[in-house]
């Protein structure tokens, strides 16, 4: 009866945030060593062809990747008032980490696993978290810090066009590699 699966390509539980849970092959995954061999995704891949399902791969993008945050925390969005990465704290012992949308390192970590799952034959990439904090408009400024001036509320016309920018160069990359973005 099953017809679709989205499978995490990283992790969403608060122990091993962002993990990649297989051996991925990204360079800059294996230098980082921000991969754990949990999974087979060969194997569950050809079980999900043979059996006709379409398969989907979800990568957590700006948001809920601590694995990527916390080995290159110069790649992060910053607490403006601490100067150390910015955190969502929504419970005790739960912390999301955010990295910097303006980043290209990130964008690239990013776009080389979406690519590697639909070279592995993933039918889909579902990107999340691609977007800013949430944040009050007018104190933004005093909240975060970016790596390029950010401003909702007097030039959100750049944040908007940083993001379509990220997804074009996904959406060209991802969909050269055979799957739909």
């Amino acid at each position: 009866e099953l017809n679709a699966i989205v499978i995490d390509l990283k992790s969403d539980l608060r122990d091993d945030l962002g993990t990649v849970y297989y051996d991925s092959q990204v360079p800059l995954v294996k230098e980082l060593g921000t991969a754990r061999d949990y999974v087979d995704l060969g194997a569950f891949l050809a079980e999900a062809k043979k059996r006709g399902i379409y398969t989907i791969a979800r990568v957590q993008v700006f948001s809920h990747d601590n694995a990527l945050a916390d080995a290159r925390p110069e790649w992060t969005i910053k607490d403006a008032a601490t100067g150390k990465t910015y955190a969502d704290l929504p419970g005790p012992g739960i912390r999301y980490a955010w990295l910097d949308p303006w980043n290209k390192n990130v964008w690239s970590y990013n776009i080389q696993l979406s690519v590697e799952a639909a070279q592995m034959g993933f039918d889909e990439i579902n990107y999340d978290y691609i977007r800013y904090p949430d944040g009050a408009v007018a104190t933004y400024s005093q909240e975060y810090s970016f790596s390029q001036p950010t401003d909702p509320k007097n030039n959100p016309g750049a944040m908007y066009q940083n993001i379509a920018d990220f997804l074009k160069e996904s959406h060209r990359a991802i969909n050269g590699a055979g799957a739909f973005l």
